[in-house]
């Protein structure tokens, strides 16, 4: 987790065996579209 945007990791897997694994990259902007730090209730709910 960074001052603005958050990363999810993901591994899918059958049996113990790996499917596919990727990633996801979020970004908070405002309003007007510039990017704004992630809310504090948002970083308490992630746990940091």
């Amino acid at each position: 987790m960074r001052g603005a945007s958050i990363r999810f990791g993901y591994r899918i897997t059958r049996q113990a065996e790996l499917i596919a694994e990727g990633h996801t990259l979020h970004a908070c902007v405002d309003d007007t579209g510039r990017v704004s730090r992630l809310p504090h209730a948002v970083r308490r709910l992630l746990g940091t």
